[in-house]
């Protein structure tokens, strides 16, 4: 990627986080007008128009006093927010860019800066983005939100206790800003030099009077909140039971599940009184509002959490599934992955749960859907996944109702769409006999492989044109065999009536330039020539694609 390409981008991704926010598409941002935003914004992009370093540099300053003008002035906290990360990306570039001019002789030169030179530089940003960070996290409101997800002692300021805002008490919002923030510590964590990370702002909790209070790296807060409130944080490895049949999974897996409903003590007399009373128990800690709800921003959590412990491989569980925007969340924002399983749950995949699949991009590798209860009816929802996750090399519909026209449409489908999958697995399917459903499989491979090879020559075919490539096919082979036998050969007849024209123009050219075209030698090869050229534009393939086109452009018109 060059580098106006890059800059281009970087205004794109400017632009959408002053609009949407740093998670678009949240149903609870709300944008909040920045001047001080928008003149970066433009700034940023008149730099880009430059090509004088002096005059970029210059912009560039620009844009970084606006962009932290900006950040300092936002009002809301996910506006905030969205600000910090504007603020950061122009604070590197501003700081690389200074490092770059002035290792510069000026004038059109650009070089290099010294190794020291560029680590200084990045020490700098890296710096101002901590100072931008803790000046964020050190706020009572931005402490409290954390300080509810972890049930601790409260906030306490100048003689009072910070209360949850309005806003907050919306699990989307609360969760989203959490999640941005645990996500900007984690990125800028990760940037070089490390040895800055000393000075990484942490999160305050407040303990018990005479405890000393605790300050806990941002990264690991989502894996403590989650397991506060007893969510399935498990991370296991492939069981190697079953090895032999399923394809392997490389690294850890991080099973997503709801917590269990609460267990009430019945010795409680209250708790007691209720059951004689035959009165409902409710949710305990699990009430709607309550930290502890079950609610789908637990998402962005798991996706907060996969990211700093580098998890790719993911598997949802029943709960997971049924929990509305759980999937979503963690799929949209959650880390590139590598393989999804969602075995073993049975009677709660539904088509709208293998359509969210297709969020999780063409990183995945492997798809898992062993035992999930799927019948014919949710063939075209899986093909349609399969076809969004182009990277897709195993996918496992074994233990499932898919009965042998089933299983065939969906090979079919699969080799007319070009899908090639290193491994399909359906056994534990009803496919009937086994010998006749091998027998269909392999005429629908062999009915695949024709449309490549066509008799040993690959042919790609673009409307009437056609692009041939032919190799020299290996003895006993199959494109040997049909090479040998009847095959029809492939012609384009419009680069046949293209090149007859080109032919009789060069065959002009050549008789009106060169001198040796008034020789007789030279009048006999252009006689016979012409003849084949005139051969080839009267045979009856030619007449008949120019009676074709002659009659599609008549019924244009």
């Amino acid at each position: 990627m060059d580098g106006e390409t890059v800059g281009r981008w970087i205004l794109e991704v400017g632009n959408r986080l002053f609009e949407e926010g740093s998670l678009p598409g949240l149903p609870s941002w709300e944008q909040e007008e920045s001047p001080e935003f928008r003149v970066s914004l433009k700034c940023w992009e008149a730099a880009l128009e430059e090509s004088m370093g002096p005059r970029f540099l210059e912009l560039v300053e620009k844009s970084f006093k606006q962009a932290e003008a900006g950040f300092y002035q936002l009002g809301r906290l996910a506006p905030r927010l969205a600000g910090l990360r504007w603020a950061s990306c122009i604070a590197w570039i501003r700081f690389r860019t200074k490092a770059v001019m002035e290792a510069s002789s000026g004038g059109g030169n650009c070089s290099m800066p010294s190794a020291a030179a560029s680590k200084e530089a990045c020490e700098e940003a890296k710096r101002f983005i901590f100072k931008a960070l803790d000046s964020v996290v050190s706020e009572p409101r931005v402490r409290v939100l954390f300080d509810f997800d972890l049930v601790g002692e409260g906030v306490w300021h100048g003689g009072g206790k910070e209360e949850l805002p309005e806003e907050s008490k919306d699990e989307w919002h609360r969760r989203a800003c959490e999640f941005d923030i645990c996500r900007i510590a984690h990125q800028v964590e990760k940037a070089p030099p490390e040895d800055v990370n000393a000075t990484m702002p942490r999160l305050l909790l407040m303990q018990p009077f005479g405890t000393p209070h605790k300050r806990i790296r941002l990264a690991v807060v989502p894996r403590m909140i989650l397991e506060r409130h007893d969510w399935f944080t498990q991370v296991t490895n492939m069981a190697l039971t079953n090895l032999a049949a399923k394809q392997p999974v490389v690294g850890p897996i991080l099973n997503i599940e709801v917590p269990p409903p609460p267990d009430f003590d019945l010795e409680d007399p209250e708790i007691r009184g209720k059951v004689e009373r035959g009165e409902d128990l409710g949710k305990a800690h699990q009430e709607e509002g309550l930290p502890g709800a079950l609610h789908g921003s637990a998402g962005l959590l798991y996706a907060a959490m996969a990211f700093e412990e580098e998890i790719v491989n993911v598997h949802f569980h029943p709960g997971a599934i049924l929990l509305e925007g759980m999937m979503e969340m963690f799929l949209h924002y959650g880390p590139k992955l590598r393989s999804i399983s969602l075995q073993g749950t049975a009677g709660f995949v539904s088509e709208d749960s293998l359509s969210l699949l297709t969020l999780a991009g063409d990183t995945v590798r492997m798809l898992d859907l062993e035992g999930c209860d799927l019948d014919p009816s949710h063939l075209q929802a899986i093909l349609i996944t399969v076809k969004s996750l182009r990277c897709l090399q195993c996918l496992d519909l074994a233990g499932n109702k898919l009965d042998s026209l089933a299983a065939l449409n969906l090979i079919g489908a699969l080799c007319e769409n070009r899908i090639d999958l290193d491994t399909l697995r359906l056994d534990g399917n009803p496919l009937g006999t086994q010998e006749v459903f091998k027998n269909e499989v392999a005429t629908l491979l062999a009915t695949r492989g024709e449309s490549v090879i066509a008799g040993g020559d690959l042919v790609l075919h673009l409307g009437d044109d056609a692009v041939r490539w032919c190799a020299v096919p290996r003895e006993g082979s199959l494109a040997r065999r049909l090479r040998e036998g009847d095959v029809v050969r492939t012609t384009s007849l419009k680069e046949m009536d293209r090149m007859v024209a080109q032919t009789e123009m060069q065959l002009v050219k050549w008789e009106t330039n060169d001198p040796k075209a008034a020789s007789a030698g030279g009048r006999d090869w252009l006689r016979r020539k012409r003849l084949h050229n005139a051969y080839v534009w009267s045979s009856p393939a030619l007449r008949f694609y120019r009676r074709q086109r002659a009659w599609l452009a008549k019924q244009k018109d």
